[in-house]
């Protein structure tokens, strides 16, 4: 009994230590589900901590053949899972393939169980927020996460092998200022939507590349971060691997690669070119060449509407942002971008050859664009009548191809495999 009033008053201790030293300046506390399990097993309240499993459903799909413009694309599915995803991770081969899907709600499913992820406790999956981004250097795992405390709601980067907090956002504006009368108390997060918030990341060079997006949907106090650069949102950030990997700093630093996006998810290395995906507002989904220094525009310019009364932006002073090498009108809702598979890369060599997916399009997406000019020549569309959102990748985030297969996963539907054939 003693020993069960003590480890209650530990777990109040520490959540009011998050509430009072985390609200408003959340990179004072660092407090997770690893923090609680220590203490318990320490004074002998919990023996042990079983992680959550659960079966996942294997698929034995008929094969499925869509006509393209110039080949057939085949597809099937490989298993049934009930999540988004947060990225899908690939090693192996044909006969003995390793599959690793991160889930937004904070599981990580392998192969054929289901564990949940050691977040911290102030991880949150309030305003549609969660895990919406991974990557891995050496055998080091980060996540990029939503938070709460108290009324603060942010984003981080996770180390999930140290349980460690390497870098926080401010906090996020819980109203929108431009529409709300500052004699009236806000609903708590109302104008906040985490769905904004990007997460692709490449690997450059020494750097790592993160998209963290501005998480709304019609706040115009959180859209204006995009332009302010003390504030990461709205930005494609760059992190030194070595300042992720050192035990020794306690909080990274970064620096702002290029500024003025609105909520890019797909992020690609071309050679020593780097292109994106990005969600616009109503209509306005980009495809952009991403330089260094450069001001992409959100939310001054855009080729979308403003939702609900469809204004459209003014396109003054175009020549101060960079324009989109594409822009899809109607919206698709834009997500992951990689390079081609080596068999499609093949056959239009003479391009410059990436896919994407989208998520209302429900469709795979061929671009290829000029190798001189960067212009795009072509766009393909191929429906495939899932919500798709993440290529299964190596831990380099590199397309992971096995006998010219490649996989996708789908919201709420699972895993799919795919490949090219039948060049014409």
């Amino acid at each position: 009994m003693i020993k069960k009033i003590l480890f209650s008053f530990t777990i109040v201790l520490l959540v009011l230590l998050s509430a009072l030293f985390g609200y408003e300046n959340p990179e004072k506390i660092n407090l997770t589900k690893q923090t609680i399990k220590y203490y318990a097993k320490k004074i002998g309240i919990v023996k042990e901590f079983k992680n959550i499993k659960k079966k996942i459903t294997i698929v034995d799909n008929a094969v499925n053949i869509i006509e393209a413009n110039s080949f057939s694309l085949e597809y099937s599915k490989v298993f049934d899972f009930s999540e988004k995803t947060a990225a899908v991770k690939i090693n192996g081969s044909k006969n003995n393939l390793n599959i690793n899907i991160y889930t937004q709600n904070g599981l990580k499913i392998d192969n054929n169980h289901t564990v949940e992820l050691d977040l911290p406790l102030n991880f949150t999956t309030e305003q549609r927020g969660g895990v919406k981004g991974f990557f891995k250097i050496n055998e080091e795992e980060f996540l990029y996460i939503s938070n709460k405390i108290k009324e603060c709601f942010y984003v981080s980067i996770y180390n999930l092998k140290r349980k460690k907090t390497l870098l926080k956002s401010k906090c996020l504006p819980t109203a929108n200022i431009s529409s709300i009368d500052s004699s009236v108390s806000p609903l708590l997060g109302k104008f906040i939507d985490f769905n904004g918030m990007g997460g692709a990341s490449i690997k450059f060079n020494d750097l790592i590349l993160l998209s963290i997006g501005v998480p709304e949907t019609e706040s115009a106090s959180i859209r204006k971060l995009s332009q302010i650069d003390d504030s990461m949102f709205g930005k494609i950030i760059t992190i030194r691997k070595d300042d992720l990997l050192n035990s020794n700093l306690d909080v990274v630093e970064y620096e702002i690669y290029s500024k003025g996006h609105r909520n890019p998810q797909g992020l690609v290395k071309y050679g020593s070119e780097i292109f994106s995906l990005e969600h616009g507002p109503q209509g306005g989904d980009e495809l952009n060449r991403i330089q260094k220094g450069k001001n992409y525009g959100w939310p001054i310019v855009s080729y979308g509407t403003e939702y609900n009364d469809g204004q459209s932006y003014k396109m003054l002073n175009k020549k101060l942002y960079e324009e989109p090498v594409f822009t899809f009108i109607p919206s698709v809702a834009t997500s992951s971008l990689k390079k081609c598979p080596s068999n499609l890369q093949k056959y239009y060599e003479n391009n410059i050859c990436l896919i994407g997916l989208s998520l209302k399009g429900s469709s795979l997406m061929v671009f290829l664009l000029n190798k001189k000019t960067l212009n795009l020549q072509s766009y393909e569309k191929i429906i495939i009548g899932e919500r798709l959102r993440h290529f299964g990748t190596d831990f380099e985030n590199n397309l992971f191809v096995d006998n010219d297969f490649f996989y996708i996963s789908a919201d709420v539907e699972g895993l799919y495999k795919l490949r090219f054939k039948d060049f014409r």
